[in-house]
């Protein structure tokens, strides 16, 4: 049986961080595969109209503050011209998630070590609020000794981008150095970070919701006692109440209990690493998947009514029986388990 407090700590040790700061963290570790897979070489540097806005790159320290300043007045193209390579081109998709929840950055504490041409800022603390709007919802997150190169060019000094950076095992991307790597994308590449970077979202939206179903079957003798009509309500008090963890693409999908496991013992499934326990639907056909399944009444499997959503490159997300988590294409799909 799976401990309530290891599960608990799992759960938060996730990072349910806002839905712009998952996505410059995925952008961060995504921009070397993005620039890989692209079947065109990256345009040059586009030349990028003056701002109006104060602009300093005399030294390491000004240049970080002047990026920083730029993102907080969601400058874009003064914030561009402070990163080694920033172009036009990736600013339209940035420009879109700035619209769905404006970052602000406070940073304290940031050391500057040079060497030569190069040079490393390594701020103490930065805390990132996302201001909410009609998309979405505020969100806080702090870290800890983040950093950024830089390397000088003639008389200025440049952010480097994560772009064809790799990470060693334990290391992170960092928040700024993944926005400083989306500006440096053109349209194409940062298209596809940003499909990879959903993707990765809802995978580990989807392995929270597994975690918390176990968690559950734990303090209730092993029984899903609720349906797919009220799996978050039973399941939010686990999630320390982030119902945004039920929600996939934004206004494109979301997440659905199999309501052909309500009222199954987790430990009975006959087969849990191939039985379907959360999956992403579309989201127009979410709502009448929620309530087929949670009138108990047998229904069409969602596969064969086009109700999973394959956007992942045509391959959808599932969660199963036994926690893990799963791209399954539409061959694969059809042979999905969803009996108890």
């Amino acid at each position: 049986m799976v401990q309530f407090h290891t599960i608990k700590r799992q759960i938060r040790a996730s990072g349910m961080r806002g839905a712009f700061v998952a996505f410059t963290i995925s952008c961060a570790a995504l921009a070397p595969f993005a620039a890989a897979q692209s079947s065109e070489p990256s345009p040059p540097a586009t030349a990028i109209a003056p701002s109006a806005a104060e602009l300093d790159l005399s030294n390491p320290d000004a240049a970080v503050k002047s990026f920083i300043a730029a993102l907080n007045r969601a400058d874009l193209s003064t914030a561009t011209q402070c990163v080694q390579g920033g172009a036009n081109g990736g600013r339209s998709i940035l420009t879109a998630r700035f619209e769905q929840g404006h970052p602000r950055f406070a940073i304290s504490g940031v050391n500057i070590a040079i060497e030569g041409e190069k040079a490393t800022a390594t701020i103490a603390e930065l805390n990132v609020s996302v201001t909410a709007s009609p998309k979405a919802t505020g969100a806080e997150d702090k870290m800890k000794d983040e950093q950024l190169s830089l390397q000088r060019e003639g008389g200025s000094w440049k952010i480097v981008s994560a772009k064809g950076k790799e990470f060693g095992r334990g290391a992170r991307p960092q928040i700024l150095e993944g926005i400083a790597t989306m500006l440096t994308l053109n349209d194409t590449e940062l298209s596809g970070v940003a499909e990879k970077a959903d993707q990765s979202r809802c995978t580990n939206n989807l392995k929270q919701l597994a975690l918390a179903t176990q968690l559950y079957a734990d303090k209730h003798e092993g029984r899903l006692d609720f349906t797919a009509e009220t799996a978050s309500q039973a399941l939010l008090p686990l999630l320390e109440g982030n119902n945004k963890l039920f929600t996939g693409v934004e206004g494109k999908s979301r997440f659905v209990f199999n309501g052909r496991l309500s009222n199954a013992s987790l430990q009975k499934i006959k087969d849990p690493a191939a039985t379907v326990l959360f999956y992403e639907a579309i989201s127009s056909d979410a709502t009448a998947a929620i309530k087929k399944e949670g009138s108990g009444t047998p229904g069409t499997v969602p596969p064969e009514s086009g109700m999973l959503y394959f956007g992942y490159g045509g391959r959808a997300n599932v969660a199963f029986a036994d926690g893990h988590v799963q791209l399954v294409d539409q061959a694969e799909a059809a042979k999905l388990r969803w009996e108890r």
